[in-house]
This record gives C-alpha cells, sequence and structure tokens, in this order.
C-alpha cells in the first residue's frame, strides 16, 4: 500500500498540467451544486423561520366568494373564547390603473384593499414617513415604483383605479403577508378597503379574494382557534390556515425546487464527468511506458490500477475543495442577499452544501475515470520491446467481465444519483436517457472523426472492421487451437466439462459457421495493401516501372498492323447501299398503320412455349395484312 502512495504521487506530480482540465471540470461542477444547494438552504431556514412576518398573521381566513354576516357572527363567536391581539380585514382583486393625464397609459395590476389594523405583524416600508392609516385616508393609494414609472406618475399624482381617482401618496417597498404569494397577476397597489369597496370592483366575488388576519396573543392558542374557526365554517366555501402551515407549504415548495435545483447542478457535474472520462484515456495511454514497466519489476496488475485510482480520488478531492471555496466566493459576490416578500434572505454556505458537492464530485469523478483506467490491468510486461503492442487488446474473459459491471455499476449510480436529486421517476428517467442519447451520439460522432482522418478508404475499413470485429475473437481462436489439439482447459478458459467436451467433439465446419477465417483473412488482405500502397508512395522507382510495364503492356496489346485503309476518294455512296440487307415482316392495321420488324424476331413456339409480342397495336385495332419482304 505504501508503494501505491508513493507511486501514484510521484506520477500526480509529473502529471499536473496533463490533468489541469480534469481539475477544472470537476471544480466548475462541485461548484454548481454548492451554490444551488447553499442557496436553497438559505432560503428555506429563512421563510420557515418567518412564516408569521410573511403571512402577517397567525391564523387567516380567505374566501373568493366574500363574507355573509352570518360568516362575521361566526369569527366574532369564535374570537371572543381566545385571546386575540389583532383582527384585519383585507380584500384584493387584479385590475387595470391608468394614468389620469395620459388614459391610453395602463399597466395591470393587482389591488389591494385594508383596513386600519394592517399589519399585524411586521412593517409596511414606503417612501418618505412611516406608514400609517392616514397615507390611506381619503382615497390614498401606495403604489409599486414600478407601476409609477410605467404610467409616468410622480408622488401626488392622480391614478385611476377601477373607474375612480386616486392619489399616489408613495412608493411601496415591502409589504407583510406579500411572500406566500408566489404568482401574482401584476404588481402591488395598496388602498384603503372603505374606498376599494366604494369603486364597484367587488361587486363581482368571482374576480375577488377576501381574507380575516387573527393575531394571537400566546402561540399556544393558533391551533385551538384554527380549530374553532374550521368548525364554526365548516359548511362555508372558507380556507382557514396557520402559520406553521403557511411555513409547511414554504417549505415543501422550497424543497421542490431544492431538488430541481441540486440536479441542475448534477446535471452540470455530469457534463464534467464527460471532460473526465477524456482527461482519464488520455491519462492511460500516456501511463502505458510507465505501467509497462512496473510490471517488469513485478509489480501486480491489480497495484497499478490502484495507483491509478489514487490518483484520480486525490485530484478529484482537491477539485471539489477549490469547487467549494469557489461556490462561495460566487455566494459572497454574486448573490449576497435574496429578497423574498419584503424578507432578505442572506445566502450563505452551508454544510449540508458543502457536503453533498465533496461526495457527488469524488463519486461522479471516481465514476468516469475508472472505467478508461481498467485498460491498465491489461498491460504486457514486455510492451517495451513491442511498439504498439503494450496492451492485449482482446483481454481475459474475467477482464470483459469486470469492464462490463463496472460500466452497469456506473450507470446505476448515475440513475440512483439523478432519482436522488430529483426525487420523481420520471424526471430521473428523461434524465438519464438523454445523458445515454449524448453518450451514443459522441460514439457515432468519434468514429466519423477517426473515419474523416483516415488516409485512405482500405485504412478507414480496416480500422472499421477491427472496431466491429467481436471482443471474444482472439480468445476463442486461441480456445479452438487449443480445443483442436485435445487440450482445452475448462478452469482456465471459464467452460464447465461438458461444454468444453462439445468443443472437442465438433466438426470443423461447425466450427467455421461464423466466417472467422474470412474476416481474418480479409484483415490481413487489407492490411498488406495498405503496406504495399504507403511503400508504392514513398518510392518513386516503383512508381516509374509500374508505369512503365503498364505502357509496355498496352503496346503489346495495340501494336498490331493497321487493319484500316485511308484513301482520298472512294467513290459514290446511295442510301441503298448503307442500309444492311436483311429479312423483314411488314404488317398494316386496319387504321392504316404500318411497322417494320426485322424476320429475326419471330422464333417458333414450341408446345407450352411462351408467345412472343411482335406487333402493338392500339386498342380497337387489328393487323390487316402481313408481308413479308427483304429491304432490298
Amino acid at each position: 500500500m505504501r508503494f501505491a502512495v508513493r507511486m501514484a504521487f510521484r506520477e500526480l506530480r509529473s502529471s499536473v498540467r496533463r490533468l489541469a482540465l480534469f481539475f477544472v471540470a470537476v471544480g466548475i461542477g462541485v461548484a454548481a451544486i454548492v451554490v444551488l444547494r447553499s442557496a436553497a438552504d438559505s432560503l428555506q431556514a429563512a421563510l420557515t423561520s418567518e412564516s408569521r412576518f410573511l403571512m402577517a398573521a397567525d391564523v387567516t381566513v380567505s374566501t373568493g366568494e366574500g363574507f355573509t354576516d352570518e360568516t362575521e357572527a361566526s369569527f366574532d363567536d369564535v374570537a371572543s373564547g381566545h385571546p386575540l391581539t389583532g383582527v384585519s380585514r383585507s380584500a384584493q382583486i387584479a385590475t387595470l390603473a391608468r394614468s389620469a393625464d395620459d388614459p391610453l397609459r395602463g399597466a395591470m395590476v393587482e389591488l389591494k384593499g385594508v383596513d386600519g389594523a394592517f399589519p399585524l405583524y411586521g412593517d409596511l416600508e414606503v417612501t418618505g414617513a412611516p406608514f400609517g392609516p392616514e397615507l390611506l385616508a381619503g382615497r390614498g393609494a401606495l403604489v409599486r415604483p414600478e407601476v409609477r414609472v410605467r404610467l409616468g406618475l410622480e408622488v401626488g399624482d392622480p391614478i385611476i383605479l377601477g373607474g375612480e381617482p386616486f392619489e399616489v401618496r408613495g412608493d411601496l417597498l415591502a409589504e407583510p403577508g406579500a411572500g406566500i404569494d408566489f404568482f401574482r397577476r401584476g404588481p402591488r397597489v395598496l388602498v384603503a378597503l372603505a374606498d376599494l369597496e366604494r369603486t364597484g370592483l367587488l361587486d363581482v366575488p368571482e374576480r375577488a379574494r377576501w381574507e380575516v388576519l387573527f393575531a394571537v396573543a400566546n402561540e399556544e392558542a393558533v391551533g385551538g382557534l384554527a380549530a374553532g374557526l374550521r368548525a364554526a365554517l365548516e359548511d362555508q366555501p372558507v380556507r382557514v390556515r396557520t402559520f406553521r402551515q403557511t411555513g409547511d407549504r414554504l417549505a415543501r415548495r422550497i424543497r421542490r425546487g431544492e431538488d430541481y435545483l441540486s440536479l441542475a447542478g448534477f446535471v452540470i457535474l455530469l457534463l464534467g464527468g464527460i471532460g473526465v472520462f477524456s482527461v482519464a484515456r488520455a491519462f492511460t495511454r500516456q501511463s502505458l511506458p510507465s505501467a509497462a514497466i512496473e510490471r517488469c519489476l513485478g509489480v501486480p496488475s491489480r497495484t497499478i490500477l490502484a495507483i491509478a485510482l489514487l490518483q484520480m480520488a486525490v485530484l478529484a478531492g482537491f477539485a471539489s475543495a477549490f469547487g467549494i471555496a469557489a461556490g462561495a466566493a460566487a455566494l459572497h459576490l454574486f448573490i449576497p442577499e435574496v429578497e423574498v416578500g419584503g424578507l432578505e434572505v442572506a445566502a450563505r454556505l452551508t454544510p449540508a452544501a458543502a457536503l453533498q458537492g465533496a461526495l457527488t464530485g469524488g463519486l461522479v469523478s471516481l465514476l468516469s475515470a475508472v472505467f478508461p483506467l481498467l485498460p491498465l490491468r491489461r498491460v504486457r510486461p514486455l510492451g517495451l520491446l513491442r511498439s504498439g503492442d503494450m496492451l492485449d487488446e482482446q483481454g481475459s474473459p474475467a477482464a470483459r467481465r469486470l469492464e462490463a459491471a463496472v460500466a452497469a455499476g456506473a450507470v446505476l449510480v448515475f440513475f440512483g444519483f439523478a432519482g436522488w436529486q430529483s426525487g420523481s421517476l420520471r424526471i430521473t428517467l428523461a434524465v438519464t436517457g438523454g445523458f445515454v442519447l449524448v453518450a451514443v451520439l459522441l460514439w457515432v460522432l468519434g468514429g466519423l472523426e477517426w473515419i474523416r482522418r483516415s488516409k485512405d478508404p482500405a485504412s478507414a475499413r480496416a480500422r472499421l472492421m477491427r472496431e466491429l470485429q467481436p471482443r471474444r475473437f482472439g480468445t476463442d481462436r486461441e480456445l479452438l487451437a487449443r480445443a483442436g489439439n485435445g487440450r482445452a482447459e475448462p478452469d482456465r478458459e471459464g467452460l464447465s466439462e461438458a461444454q468444453a467436451q462439445a468443443i472437442l467433439d465438433l466438426r470443423l465446419q461447425r466450427l467455421t459457421q461464423m466466417e472467422r477465417e474470412r474476416i481474418e483473412a480479409e484483415m490481413a488482405e487489407l492490411g498488406e495493401k495498405i503496406h504495399d500502397l504507403r511503400d508504392l508512395l514513398q518510392s518513386p522507382e516503383r512508381v516509374d516501372g509500374i508505369i512503365r510495364d503498364e505502357a509496355q503492356a498496352a503496346a503489346r496489346k495495340h501494336g498490331n498492323e493497321r487493319r484500316t485503309e485511308i484513301v482520298e476518294d472512294a467513290g459514290d455512296l446511295s442510301i441503298e447501299e448503307l442500309i444492311p440487307v436483311e429479312d423483314i415482316v411488314i404488317s398494316v392495321t386496319q387504321a392504316g398503320y404500318i411497322k417494320r420488324t426485322p424476320l429475326s424476331d419471330y422464333r417458333a413456339q414450341s408446345r407450352g412455349g411462351t408467345g412472343h409480342s411482335g406487333a402493338g397495336i392500339r386498342s380497337g385495332d387489328a393487323i390487316h395484312d402481313v408481308l413479308i419482304g427483304n429491304t432490298h
């Protein structure tokens, strides 16, 4: 073990530049996970602890049909038995806000009317003086800055809401109770509840929403008040919620969003894993000479693989630490605070996010690197003496089984991680299928690339046949050779006694059914052809000799005496002399069509033979006369 550790650090020091891409790919993925998870954790902790501020009450009762006198009486009956510190009523509706000076300028807003007790918890932040009921008295309105800018208004200007004029008293910066409304139909505009009722907008109940907010003196009485309201309003279309339920609902939404964000970070890290895979393949090719030397010194193949894996693990650890540090820096520089519903949340690095980033980065790095490193187990001890032959390309059956198991295990672990991050089987299948499709496309594009780089079609075909050749070809050939000599070894070949005996009993024509000999012969022929053509291109003497031989062959083939006599005047030629002498058949149809056909086109038909169509005629026409003659 000490030898493996020492060798790993020695080779790691000499490979720092080569493995820079590995470091960057893993670091970026880990940083993405840390940033997304830390922001989600900070948001969840803040929103859960400040659910009272976000709801602006301990208990709320809401409806979309308005409160009747019977409902109001139920409120009073239930509230009288609980220690309340405040009750507030509000209503809100989506409407169009317009400028009084320019009616064509409008903006869709969410208009909310509140009474004098609002808010029960928290502070309502406005520009200028602190908020008080007097700001809304006498048709006053507090508007979001974006509404005022869009309508071109200033503080003190009139604004038309529901067909009635209101006066802009200030900008609404933060409002308790706004944090639980994740989906709004426009920016908020705040007015007095009595003024909102006088506009007539609430006369259509289906478009509005009413709320009654309760503040309780002690937290223990919240559950009793909510239970009493539910019992009293059981038959009415209302909804009763407590601040604890609001906090739980927010936590569920945030956890769902956190799962998707973590999955996005995991996808980013998987994309980095593709870079890790490429780096590990290049690292394996460059490590073959040192691995061959170690094999010559008696180092087991599993130790060589352990050295390479240890290097990847150390590098993954450093890359994960770099990603955590980069994520913390990004949180501090780019998203130090997040405002949700008037609540400012400080985004800070959390231990859970750092642990998740480190574990995910290390696991993805090792799984992406272990498969391209497995060929180091097949390094030949004497590979240095055989140029280009350091690896046993076929490998033993056990080695192939190990590589298949590692590949399958990596896919299953990636699948499990994606499921854990997303919390949804459908999304997991979609992500996994997407990466499988990307892997297939990369494999196809890689094949097209090395075909494009081949020097000639024969080289491309030879390489393609090597890629498509069955992996067990070399091993099976040796096995059949030993079987032919009666030396099949079941333990060595991974066969049972019955299977080995069946191979010994096979006839030669049965053993050649898969045409492996033809494939081997064609590959050998292509190799010889490629070698010969390359030698020809490098030898001008051979090229000159081939040109000379082909010219002499053409002279021998076409070097006889001329048979055509060229004279100055051959005399006059008539058209009849240019017509060949032959017997013909002339057929005349009833419609007056005439056709000449060589007599040689007709033949005698034996019994049972197939007839021959000698004259094609139009529909409704028939042959009237048939004459036999000669062209002369």
